[in-house]
C-alpha cells in the first residue's frame, strides 16, 4: 500500500510539472501579452536570453513535504466479521427498536421492547389459580384436621336405640 501512495505522488507530481511547462511554453509561442516585462526591476532576466524577446510568467511556491491522503470510493456491501444472533426467550411482538442498525452497544443496554400485555394476562391468570389452589387447600387441611381428633361418643342415641314414635293424624 505504501509503495502505491509513493508512485501516485510521483505522477501526480509529473503531470502537474508537465502541464506547467506546456502553458510556459504555449504562452511564449503565442507572444504574451503580459504588462509585466522582464528586467524591469523585479529581479526578472533581460530579454535577451530569450529567441523572440519576451518572457513566460513563471510563479513559485515553496517546497513543502506531506502527506498524501488516498480516498477510495467503491460500491459494495460491507459485512462486519463479528454477527450476533439476538433471541428472544418468549414469543412476542416488537414495539420499539432504540437502537439502530450498525450501532455500538454495550452490556446492558435496551436493545427492543416487547409487547407484554399477553404475558401479563397469562401471569393474573395463573396468580388466581394459584389463590384459588391455596383456599382449596386450607380448607382441606381444616376437614383434615378436625377429622383426626379422636371421637367423643356421641350423646345421641342410635337409630336402633330410639324409641319408635308414631304418629298420629287426626282424621277428618
Amino acid at each position: 500500500m505504501e509503495g502505491c501512495g509513493v508512485s501516485r505522488l510521483r505522477l501526480v507530481s509529473a503531470l502537474a510539472l508537465a502541464l506547467i511547462i506546456a502553458v510556459a511554453v504555449f504562452n511564449h509561442d503565442r507572444g504574451s501579452s503580459s504588462p509585466q516585462r522582464a528586467g524591469s526591476g523585479e529581479g526578472g532576466a533581460s530579454r535577451k536570453g530569450s529567441p523572440t524577446g519576451r518572457v513566460a510568467p513563471v510563479v513559485t511556491a515553496k517546497a513543502q513535504s506531506e502527506d498524501f491522503r488516498i480516498a477510495r470510493r467503491t460500491i459494495g456491501i460491507l459485512e462486519s466479521p463479528a454477527i450476533v444472533v439476538v433471541k428472544s426467550r418468549i414469543d412476542s411482538q416488537v414495539l420499539e427498536q432504540p437502537v439502530i442498525d450498525g450501532q455500538v452497544v454495550n452490556k446492558g443496554d435496551l436493545l427492543f421492547t416487547l409487547d407484554d400485555r399477553e404475558i401479563k394476562a397469562l401471569i393474573a391468570r395463573d396468580e388466581a389459580q394459584l389463590a384459588k389452589d391455596n383456599a382449596a387447600l386450607t380448607r382441606t387441611s381444616r376437614r383434615s384436621s378436625s377429622s383426626t381428633r379422636p371421637r367423643q361418643p356421641s350423646k345421641r342415641l342410635s337409630r336402633r336405640s330410639r324409641p319408635i314414635r308414631r304418629c298420629c293424624r287426626p282424621t277428618a
